[in-house]
């Protein structure tokens, strides 16, 4: 496993903190169905557009995570082949198709998750914005109202997950006590960190915001001063902080301005007290972003630390999104889930995918299993 981990970190070249490690699987667990038995099943797109739409994927698809889609998408792809877990998926299934209010209010809850498989990987790589922990965060306060559907089901697969349940309250606390509500998109756009976080960066804030009430100031008074109504202070990257006076009103510009830039209607010019306040501006500006990485960046590290409770708490919500999912489908074609039957005399397997509405046609494939364990159809019909 090392030497695998070894060779994604020599090509990936960046943190791989949030791989786990690998996972192994047998193909004994579910059916291992070929390219061909794909696409007659027309299990994830159609046979005649190659799109999903008229796919079962598209007419089974109620989820709304993206983890969940991509979750049912997996399991309709590789059939379960194990009992139990089956059993305990239709259970499930079977229990939220009878509780209504418990299955709306579990899909209501979860349409408040984003899609923390994602988040969690751009946290690992660095990359994640200010707004991916934000909805981190609001994912984490989504999860009462979901833990409250878990704990009033019966059945064997919720009381399980009961047991496994993390609520990620210490991570909601953290990242809400240091990001504001309403961050921007890019950490370089400043004002990231609430205030009151941290006193030196409130600090360096304020010095900030009193240059900018000084330059207001300075404006108002210049254009007294000079009779120039039209005069108005400037910033660009090349000169920093300029005076700007249109040429009508050349004459009127006192001797104390240095002449910085000319334009076509225009003369720009410096002084003195402008410059020297521009560079404590500066300098608070570039300290202030500059300590708001560093706090940022040691959030990051922190949450890189709770990446396994994530990522398990990740897969349960997405679990549930796809069985709220199936119920939702169940109801919508008014019937219940039954129980796997497995015809093992014979060694033939009975697949019957029931309809959603009229839109999908009651579906069953007899498939006859290989010594290799792929699966091949033998006969459709509808």
């Amino acid at each position: 496993r090392q030497l695998e981990l070894a060779y994604v970190q020599s090509t990936q070249q960046a943190n791989l903190d949030h791989l786990q490690g690998i996972k192994f699987y047998s193909t004994s667990d579910f059916m291992v169905l070929d390219e061909t038995t794909r696409q007659h099943l027309e299990l994830v797109q159609s046979a005649w557009s190659q799109k999903r739409a008229g796919s079962l994927l598209d007419v089974m698809d109620m989820t709304v995570t993206a983890m969940g889609g991509r979750l049912l998408r997996q399991w309709l792809s590789q059939p379960l082949y194990v009992l139990q877990p089956l059993q305990e998926r239709q259970g499930a299934v079977a229990e939220l198709v009878e509780q209504s209010t418990t299955r709306a209010k579990l899909r209501q809850a979860l349409e408040g998750v984003a899609d923390l498989e994602r988040i969690v990987g751009r946290v690992s790589f660095g990359s994640a914005s200010p707004r991916d922990l934000v909805a981190l965060c609001r994912s984490i306060q989504a999860l009462p109202e979901v833990e409250a559907c878990i704990r009033s089901a019966q059945s064997t697969w919720f009381l399980e997950r009961a047991v496994q349940w993390d609520g990620l309250a210490d991570i909601e606390n953290r990242i809400a006590q240091t990001i504001v509500d309403e961050p921007p998109a890019l950490l370089r756009d400043g004002l990231v960190i609430r205030p009151g976080y941290d006193p030196e960066l409130d600090a360096l804030r304020d010095a900030d915001a009193s240059g900018k009430d000084w330059l207001s100031a300075f404006e108002t008074q210049e254009r007294e001063r000079t009779g120039i109504h039209s005069l108005r202070i400037g910033f660009n990257k090349v000169f920093g902080y300029y005076i700007e006076v249109r040429k009508t009103h050349a004459e009127k510009v006192p001797d104390t301005y240095i002449r910085k830039q000319t334009l076509v209607n225009a003369e720009r010019f410096i002084t003195p007290d402008l410059k020297e306040h521009e560079v404590r501006m500066l300098r608070s500006g570039e300290h202030a972003t500059r300590l708001e990485q560093e706090l940022y960046d040691a959030l990051r590290q922190e949450l890189l630390q709770h990446t396994a409770r994530l990522q398990e708490m990740a897969q349960l919500l997405s679990q549930l999104d796809v069985l709220a999912s199936l119920s939702r489908a169940c109801r919508d074609a008014a019937v219940l889930p039954s129980n796997p039957r497995s015809q093992r005399s014979d060694r033939h397997h009975r697949w019957s995918a029931p309809g959603v509405g009229d839109d999908l046609l009651r579906t069953s494939a007899l498939c006859r299993m290989t010594p290799s364990s792929t699966v091949k159809p033998t006969k459709f019909c509808c």
